[in-house]
């Protein structure tokens, strides 16, 4: 997917990342070839804030191409945003990779605990290719190299706003979040160690 993205966008389009996995993925293997194009909420780390911020970067970047990476999780958060692009007519390009649920908090509870405690998979898989065209906007399901490579072709030629709905593998494991929750594991096991020693107290 990534290598896709990468081969297609122009160098200068301006990429907004959001939270969960899409983070460690694309932090780990999209090559920016500018300063200055890519941007990521690290501050908050509020997810679904790419999905609205592109918009306005879209209005002031006038001809250069505004994309963001989301997760269906994050883009549920909001979404809503697709409307206003669309009354607008800002070409704003919403790939969402979607695993039908938070696939950082399932992913990461089952490798620190070998099993998932939350709710953290959806029991009914969001369309946003149908949301997206109910909101005026181009939309289209994708669970390919090659029909995300056609997906993306046609939102660049269309001028309109899009969403790509891509369908991804719910286990497959990020780069870096492994090794994220393998030092919470220690750290938490180091505390309950600590816990049992005279004087120590949580």
């Amino acid at each position: 997917m990534i290598q896709v993205l990468r081969s297609l966008l122009p160098a200068d389009t301006l990429l907004f990342v959001d939270i969960g996995n899409c983070m460690m993925w694309f932090g780990h293997f999209f090559e920016v070839q500018i300063p200055g194009t890519y941007f990521i909420n690290l501050g908050f780390g509020a997810m679904g804030h790419a999905v609205a911020a592109a918009v306005g970067a879209q209005v002031t970047a006038k001809k250069r191409r505004v994309v963001v990476v989301t997760g269906d999780a994050a883009f549920a958060m909001s979404g809503m945003e697709v409307h206003t692009a669309v009354e607008q007519q800002l070409p704003v390009i919403w790939i969402v990779m979607n695993n039908s649920g938070h696939g950082m908090v399932h992913q990461g509870e089952m490798v620190l605990r070998g099993s998932v405690v939350s709710e953290s998979k959806f029991n009914v898989t969001i369309d946003f290719s149908k949301l997206s065209q109910a909101l005026g906007a181009l939309g289209c399901k994708v669970e390919s190299a090659k029909e995300l490579n056609d997906a993306i072709t046609v939102a660049l030629t269309s001028e309109r706003p899009t969403v790509i709905d891509v369908i991804i593998d719910s286990e497959e494991i990020p780069p870096g979040l492994s090794q994220r929750a393998e030092a919470l594991k220690k750290a938490f096991l180091n505390k309950k160690v600590a816990s049992g020693m005279p004087g120590f107290s949580t």
